[in-house]
């Protein structure tokens, strides 16, 4: 059984709201989904920009 895999490489950034994130990882996987990749790996931290949002962004 084959199965294609793609490892994201995660472009960390201060974001403003958690909708800016989700829009970056919907961005990701569908261009996962493009090649025809059947698992999408994200790197481990890769939600720690998430404390970027907040009342002093």
């Amino acid at each position: 059984m084959k199965m294609r895999v793609s490892a994201v490489k995660y472009h960390l950034q201060t974001i403003h709201s958690f909708d800016e994130f989700a829009s970056q990882c919907i961005h990701y996987i569908k261009m996962a989904k493009e090649f025809g990749t059947e698992f999408v790996i994200f790197p481990k931290f890769f939600t720690t920009h998430l404390l970027s949002i907040g009342k002093n962004s």
